[in-house]
This record gives structure tokens, sequence and C-alpha cells, in this order.
């Protein structure tokens, strides 16, 4: 429901003027584009008022309502877009914020469970690592819904509907309040070179070892997340041959610094950013 109702809304842009503690939208440049992807919240909010475990669920890492930055922005302008839009989609929706960090942020015991979680199956979340990687042409997978909404690359399933997200043009957002209709999942993951087989069989491991996604970073190392909200991350890396292991307090792409690395196995590492 949430996509076809952010598809269809159409009421009067969130901005600046919705935050009450900034005089100023805090990156210029972004402020009209971020007007058209509060589109996507509103009508997520026009479905009825949703659960604090729907919005949870939905702003996963590459989920509905999770914000990715893919234009140029430097970290510092990401980090900032990516946690305002997290307090405009928490007003939006009704939702206290604290309530939805301290999902995450729930202390040193939540951090010993989530390494425990996948040292103990490192196993199934090593065959997630085998399945992405014989999934050709996948650079991202958001499973958060899966098998029913899930995210491939820039393909969205909902149900029987499959959409494309559209980036906006200058700060690249998505999702950035545009969805194309595509005809149908298989014909839209052929056009991009990818094989409907190879992704439910991934998405079936991903499944099995609890992952919600699953991505390549710019170095080139595969990333697999287990648990985010906002820019907060708790996964296992799984690097490259020679490649190193991100330091602690090393920037991660998505705005967030690393603040844990801990070795599982050979170039297998658990980690979390905040």
């Amino acid at each position: 429901m949430a996509i076809v109702l952010a598809m269809g809304v159409a009421s009067g842009p969130i901005g600046a003027s919705d935050c009450k503690e900034c005089a100023h939208f805090p990156v210029p440049r972004a402020e009209a584009e971020f007007d058209v992807l509060m589109e996507v919240p509103r009508g997520f909010a026009s479905g009825g008022k949703p659960s604090l475990e729907q919005v949870l669920a939905n702003l996963m890492p590459y989920g509905i309502l999770d914000l990715e930055i893919t234009g140029r922005a430097t970290h510092d302008e990401i980090s900032t877009l990516k946690n305002y839009y997290f307090g405009s989609v928490c007003r939006i929706l009704d939702v206290d914020p604290t309530r939805l960090n301290a999902q995450f942020n729930c202390g040193a015991g939540c951090v010993e469970a989530r390494r425990d979680m996948i040292r103990r199956n490192l196993t199934a979340w090593s065959e997630v690592a085998n399945a992405f990687r014989a999934a050709v042409g996948v650079r991202l997978v958001g499973a958060w819904g899966a098998p029913e909404i899930y995210r491939v690359n820039d393909v969205i399933k909902f149900g029987k509907q499959t959409v494309v997200a559209k980036p906006s043009p200058v700060m690249g957002f998505i999702p950035g309040g545009v969805f194309a209709p595509q005809p149908g999942l298989a014909a839209a993951l052929s056009e991009r070179g990818i094989n409907l087989d190879q992704v439910e069989n991934l998405l079936m491991t991903m499944n099995e070892a609890g992952a919600i996604a699953a991505r390549y970073r710019p170095t080139g190392a595969l990333e697999v997340i287990l648990i985010g909200v906002a820019d907060n991350l708790s996964g296992i890396l799984f690097l490259r041959e020679g490649e190193s292991p991100p330091k602690a307090k090393a920037e991660h792409e998505n705005g967030s610094r690393y603040v844990l690395i801990e070795k599982l196995a050979e170039n297998a590492y658990f980690f979390e950013t905040r």
C-alpha cells in the first residue's frame, strides 16, 4: 500500500518550514528535492496511522521509507540530510523518534546479541554472500519485506506491482518521490541484465540468515546488514582477498562512521556504525 499511496499523493510540500529547530534548510541546494521526497512518507501516512513496528520495518536500510543519497554530497551533508529526513518522517507519521532510535541503540547487550547472532549463524551469512556474488548485475538488495516487498538496485517489487525508483536530479535521492510503473518484475530485471531466479535464491538465503539488506561498498567489499535505522547499521562485512578492514571512526558512505569492527573469520568482520 505504501508505494501506491506515495505515487499518488499531491499535498503541499514539507521542508525547512517543518523544522521547528532550523532557521534555514541545512543543505540549501537539496531543499526543493527534499520537498518532493516528502511525498513518500506523506503517502505512507495517508493509509492510516502506522504502528511503531511498521514504521521501523519500512525505515530499514533500502526500505520504502529509507533515504539513499546517490548524488554528489559530502559526508557531513549526507549525515545531516539523513538525520533531518529521519526527524521529518517521524513528524509526518506521528512517531516518537527516540522510540525508533531505541530499537537500535539499546545498549551493549544489544550489540553483543547482534554480534552473537551473526557469529552463531556465520555459515548462513556466508551463503548470503555467495548468493549475492552469484546474482549477476545485482549491486544492492533491500529485503525488508521479502518475498512480497523488496528492492533490487532501482527496481522495487510491491506485491504484484513493479516500479523503478527514479533518483532526484541533483542529490540523487532514492526514493525521490518519483516511481515509474513497470510491466513486470522479470522484464524490469532482465533489462538490467539480472536473472529473477538468482534474485529469488538470494532472497531465500537472506531470509534464512535474517539479513534485511546487502550491497557492494565502493571499495568492492560486500556489506550484509542485520538491522539499521537512519545512518546506524549493524551487520557483517565480507572483504575482498587482501583488502584491509575499515578502522574505527572511518567514514561510511551513508553518513555514519564505524564504531565497531570485529573479525569473525578470514575476510569476514562484524561491524556497527553510528
